[in-house]
């Protein structure tokens, strides 16, 4: 804070690069550890900063890197304060979809207009779900977003100004799902918003080659340990939901570096509950209905082959039993 303090006060220094990004993370901080107040003053030392330097007018890589941290920043931030506090343009990929202070919301039918818009352009699993009446009016906005955003991944390649778009429009996403589950939702609406933030991961990770390292090791402990107490579902159309949430957070990971340590039991686990997952072919008539396309869908199957293999060398009769115990006495004669 010191050196960050001696910076503001350089008109050298005040708006450059490394002062912006310094000033973009601290107001992340205390976002995350729910201090408000100091992240709302970053945020508008931010935004001043930006209209000091007159925008971001540079081209190159470093430039587009700098206004896309600052734009996923925003998306982070735009849920949480005044849209009428934004002065520049970075905010414009920012999600709209949870308001300030806004409560779930519950519909009953008949549905208005505009959600069953909504429910029509979804995959059919969550349709399906949907007109239970089971999902708030917030998850369905995330849904239909979603699936453009699935739409748009699929359509062309991502790259160039492209990527930039799309990468703080999934940040954003995964921010407001982070928000949503700590809302009052139904339990099937909780889990499922574990399984978009999965599900999140791993589309970052195909279109955009980002490896879960150990920076997202406790994000998903936080998955697995929601996942390992989840009661078993039996609720139609409610299981196919549980049974597509589980296999993304079995995939995110799979396809994690630094997982935690009880991931290994988690699959397990699902294949112990749902029996069907005894079978690919079975499991992924269920899986299809919801957000799938060929690359996630070769992520999955991995995942699910691992899982079979692991199940099938602890049921070996030839595998390692666990060491006995050695008496201490033994030991000293």
């Amino acid at each position: 804070m010191t050196k960050l303090r001696r910076r503001l006060q350089d008109p050298e220094q005040c708006a450059d690069d490394a002062t912006v990004l310094v000033v973009a993370t601290l107001g992340t901080i205390d976002y995350i550890l729910g201090d408000h107040n100091s992240a709302t003053a970053h945020v508008t030392g931010m935004r001043q900063m930006v209209k000091i330097r007159g925008g971001f007018k540079s081209d190159t890589p470093w430039g587009r890197l700098l206004q896309a941290s600052v734009a996923a920043y925003e998306a982070l931030w735009s849920f949480l304060f005044a849209a009428d506090t934004s002065s520049n343009e970075t905010i414009q990929n920012a999600s709209q979809i949870l308001e300030k202070s806004e409560l779930t919301t519950y519909l009953s039918h008949p549905f208005p207009p505009d959600v069953c818009e909504m429910l029509a352009k979804v995959p059919r699993g969550f349709s399906d779900l949907g007109l239970t009446g089971i999902l708030s009016l917030q998850i369905l906005r995330h849904l239909a977003e979603f699936n453009k955003l699935s739409l748009l991944l699929t359509s062309s390649p991502v790259e160039g100004k492209y990527e930039m778009i799309l990468r703080p429009k999934i940040q954003g996403a995964l921010e407001e799902l982070h928000q949503l589950a700590k809302l009052q939702t139904t339990p099937t609406e909780r889990f499922l918003t574990n399984g978009l933030v999965a599900y999140c991961y791993l589309i970052r990770s195909i279109y955009f080659d980002e490896v879960l390292t150990g920076f997202y090791e406790n994000a998903l402990k936080v998955l697995v340990e929601s996942a390992l107490k989840q009661p078993p579902c039996t609720r139609l159309p409610d299981r196919k939901c549980y049974i597509w949430s589980y296999m993304m957070i079995c995939t995110a990971l799979e396809n994690s570096t630094h997982p935690p340590s009880e991931w290994k039991s988690l699959i397990q686990m699902f294949f112990r509950t749902y029996p069907e997952t005894a079978s690919w072919k079975l499991l992924k008539r269920d899986l299809e209905i919801f957000f799938w396309e060929d690359s996630l869908a070769q992520l999955c199957k991995t995942a699910y082959d691992e899982g079979i293999q692991r199940k099938k060398e602890s049921l070996s009769p030839g595998a390692q039993a666990p060491p006995s115990t050695i008496p201490i006495r033994s030991v000293v004669l």
